[in-house]
């Protein structure tokens, strides 16, 4: 990545809202709502993509998860 590009994603980074603002803009209603009718929410635009790239990666390390479910065919984890 050259110099311009590498600038390029600094500014564009910079114009992403802070996780704060974007938690608090969050539609908590509608999150309570979901939650209450599907047992799930999803809130568009909470986490940016290196965000989503740095919680995901936090999965590989057992320590941070008091449990991992698994279905049988091990298509599906879950850890919490």
């Amino acid at each position: 990545m050259g110099v311009r590009a590498s600038m390029s994603a600094v500014s564009e980074a910079s114009r992403e809202p802070s996780v704060r603002r974007r938690i608090a803009d969050a539609d908590w209603n509608r999150v309570g709502e979901d939650l209450d009718e599907q047992g799930f929410a999803v809130i568009p635009g909470l986490l940016v993509a290196k965000e989503c790239g740095s919680v995901s990666s936090l999965y590989l390390d057992d320590a941070r998860f008091r449990s991992h479910i698994s279905e049988d065919s091990g298509a599906v984890q879950f850890a919490f």
